[in-house]
């Protein structure tokens, strides 16, 4: 293991150690997460004192210490502080989501590029409800845990114009098989706009639009599904208190 590296990182969270000490989790262009002591990071003087916010971008100049098996912070410097993010309640917890998931997922290939562009786009996009959609859209489909939606999760029915039935888990049922039990539908335009925008990059797929009661009912069809992968309560989602 190389002792000196520099790497670029995402805060993904920040913890208190001492009086003038914080320990930063991040996550690397690696696609993975490191945890970094940042000695003396509370003093406004400190050369990692812009790092160990959340949301902030930048490149990490870090040494391992081999005896206590620990990373430490050497230099910080910053790429883009992500700051604006903080000037919207409804962006800032969708922002935070972002990092809870990633926080309690196992980590996927291009993580740290859908993390940075969707920080970026949450901050630059009128609609930031279709970022969170195209988030979540993304991550359950690089961890695998994304529904075909264009099949029937019981009979393997292809669906075409026809809505799929759900009642807040994997399974999406066609008409037959549902057979009135559950209320709850992706109706077809929902159904396209998911297989449309999965074969394009996040710039592309955020240009393609939705109707309001449809962007609302994939959202939280889509937050379910996150609450299942992730293993339970997102703390984001109580703090925001409705605004998510």
């Amino acid at each position: 293991m190389e002792r000196n590296i520099k790497i670029d990182a995402i805060t993904l969270k920040k913890i208190s150690l001492g009086e003038n000490n914080v320990g930063v989790t991040l996550l690397t262009s690696q696609d993975e997460q490191l945890f970094v002591m940042a000695f003396g990071a509370k003093k406004s003087k400190s050369r990692l004192y812009s790092g160990v916010n959340q949301f902030t971008y930048g490149v990490w100049d870090l040494y391992h210490d081999p005896v206590k098996d620990m990373w430490r912070g050497k230099e910080f410097s910053v790429i883009d502080s992500n700051s604006e993010i903080q000037l919207n309640l409804e962006r800032f917890y969708s922002a935070s989501l972002f990092l809870e998931i990633i926080l309690k997922s196992n980590g996927s290939q291009g993580v740290f590029s859908l993390l940075r562009d969707s920080l970026h786009f949450i901050q630059t996009e009128r609609d930031y409800n279709r970022v969170l959609i195209q988030f979540l859209l993304r991550i359950l489909h690089d961890q695998g845990t994304l529904p075909q939606f264009s099949l029937c999760s019981e009979c393997g029915k292809i669906v075409v114009n026809e809505p799929l039935f759900f009642s807040y888990g994997e399974e999406l049922l066609c008409k037959s098989c549902n057979n009135g039990r559950l209320n709850s539908f992706l109706n077809p335009g929902i159904l396209k706009y998911c297989e449309k925008t999965m074969g394009l990059d996040i710039q592309s797929g955020l240009k393609i639009g939705m109707d309001r009661d449809s962007s609302e009912t994939l959202k939280k069809y889509l937050i379910e599904l996150i609450k299942i992968y992730t293993g339970g309560k997102l703390l984001t989602l109580n703090s925001a208190n409705g605004l998510i």
